[in-house]
């Protein structure tokens, strides 16, 4: 995919003022901000071409009050597998959990792994 980024200024002023995939955009960018030295570049990207050596992972969050686990959402992607709580929150009485999962699995799935997960860790916690 072909990207257009506006550009101005050169050396240690140089700078990207903006980016857009629509050239005529880019143009009209330019004509009303109206720039010294201002340029636009047309660069390739490989949007849709990612590789990696290890799988991604969704990154989920959910929050653990004494009524239950609630709040689970999807965070972002990561490439190591997490399962983090930390504990009474920000002060607020609740457990933050962060959690990563395969791609394919949907928030009810995650908060079932993140049910499990959770009670494993505090059945762990009261062994020690």
């Amino acid at each position: 995919m072909k990207v257009y980024i506006v550009t101005s200024g050169c050396y240690s002023d140089y700078s990207i003022d903006a980016v857009f995939t629509d050239r005529k955009k880019a143009e009209m960018y330019c004509a009303i901000h109206n720039v010294e030295d201002q340029d636009i570049e047309e660069w390739e990207t490989e949007d849709d071409s990612i590789t990696v050596d290890k799988p991604v992972l969704k990154r989920w969050v959910g929050i653990h009050k004494s009524n239950g686990l609630s709040e689970v959402e999807e965070e972002g992607y990561c490439l190591t597998p997490i399962f983090q709580v930390c504990e009474k929150y920000y002060y607020g009485g609740y457990d933050r959990i962060i959690m990563s999962t395969s791609m394919d699995k949907t928030a009810e799935q995650a908060q079932k792994i993140m049910y499990d997960k959770l009670a494993a860790w505090k059945y762990e916690k009261e062994m020690r």
